[in-house]
């Protein structure tokens, strides 16, 4: 992420659009480094970097990740079935801890 201007403008070449940075929910920040900042200049555990136009993630993702973390006895995988962009199944990879599968 360090390089992300750059590679941004490296997508929107190629692309011919414009990419933003959105937050997602998450812990704020990691030992030894500055949190991240989305487009809106807020702090964000992680991020996904997605065309301005077209499919996107939404709150319902997250929603729909979290209801799964709440309710699903404590595992170290889980089988992603097809959530659509896939933001669910990486939340909910990202919720399962340090060593998930």
């Amino acid at each position: 992420m360090e390089n992300w201007n750059e590679e941004r403008g490296r997508l929107e070449q190629e692309l011919g659009e414009r990419i933003t940075l959105d937050a997602l929910t998450g812990p704020i920040g990691l030992a030894g480094r500055q949190p991240w900042k989305d487009d809106s200049g807020a702090d964000a555990g992680w991020m996904i970097a997605q065309r301005k136009g077209g499919h996107r993630h939404s709150a319902d993702d997250v929603l729909t990740a979290w209801y799964a973390l709440q309710i699903s006895p404590p595992v170290s995988e889980h089988l992603d079935l097809g959530t659509g962009i896939g933001t669910v199944g990486l939340l909910t990879l990202w919720g399962m801890g340090q060593k998930p599968n």
